[in-house]
């Protein structure tokens, strides 16, 4: 089963190390699908779109795992 996580680099610079969206025991969020992670990000955050590749363009990755 394939999840997806939340990601950014900090500060926008990409050579940075990413920062994940974790719970409340800092553990990796995970999502059943893309939908389900953008609908988390609605909740907590006013977002500049719905489209996933639109988000990468504001610092914002939502990424399949395996």
């Amino acid at each position: 089963m394939s999840s997806y996580t939340i990601s950014r680099h900090p500060e926008g610079v990409t050579l940075n190390r990413r920062e994940y969206i974790l719970d409340e025991n800092d553990d990796l969020m995970l999502f059943d699908t893309a939908d389900k992670a953008m609908d988390y990000l609605s909740e907590h955050m006013d977002l500049p779109s719905r489209d996933v590749s639109e988000l990468e363009d504001h610092n914002i990755i939502i990424e399949k795992v395996d």
